[in-house]
């Protein structure tokens, strides 16, 4: 009877332990499992920060080559108002003297019918 009691006693100590085993072995996998979690999303965050530094400095260097790009047009817009602004001068000029010759002409073909 005494050796049934101390197989009992081993048997029941030896099922607390691995009762404890399995619930501190199941505890480590839930900490594993959460730790795993945290660092895939602290580099799922870090890949998107990465990326969107590597688009913030794309858009930065095509807005500079806008702005180069804009730069040089007003200047190109700028040299075709000033050219405008000369042909429009020469046009007037040639309106009036194209006015002068006309009136010289009907002078001149008015001299020839009287």
């Amino acid at each position: 009877m005494e050796t049934l009691k101390l197989i009992t006693i081993i048997l029941t100590s030896s099922g607390i332990w691995k009762a404890l085993e399995v619930l501190i072995n199941l505890r480590l996998e839930k900490r594993y499992r959460k730790a795993t979690i945290k660092q895939l999303d602290i580099q799922g965050n870090a890949a998107i920060i990465k990326n969107w530094q590597e688009w913030s400095e794309k858009m930065e260097g095509r807005i500079r080559e806008l702005e180069s790009k804009n730069a040089e047009l007003l200047q190109v817009i700028s040299g075709q108002k000033s050219r405008i602004m000369h042909l429009e001068k020469i046009v007037c000029k040639l309106e009036k003297r194209n006015h002068i010759l006309s009136a010289e002409i009907k002078k001149w073909n008015h001299g020839f019918t009287t």
